[in-house]
């Protein structure tokens, strides 16, 4: 079915998809998105105090690395590496 809606703004809050969505509207529309696939591990708490994380923007390889409290454990991370989108993302080898 289609319909029309008056709008002032539109939220394309699409995730992954935020490329294919725009191009709906006009398939000439330079990609904007580049998909990436991240790795973290989750810690014992005491590598991270309750109320305060760790965030470095600047490591030597110019990847970002952060410890931050989650549920009563430590989420630390992070690799980033482009990937595909896909409906059924799963790890690679590399990734476990």
């Amino acid at each position: 079915k289609e319909f029309t809606i008056r709008t002032k703004c539109v939220v394309n809050a699409t995730g992954p998809y935020t490329d294919t969505v725009r191009q709906l509207d006009d398939p000439s529309l330079p990609k904007i998105c580049q998909p990436s696939v991240g790795v973290h591990i989750v810690l014992p708490d005491y590598y991270s105090p309750t109320n305060m994380g760790l965030l470095d923007p600047n490591t030597s390889d110019g990847r970002v690395i952060f410890f931050l409290p989650w549920q009563k454990h430590t989420m630390a991370g992070t690799t980033d590496t482009p990937c595909e989108i896909t409906d059924y993302p799963s790890p690679s080898t590399e990734d476990v």
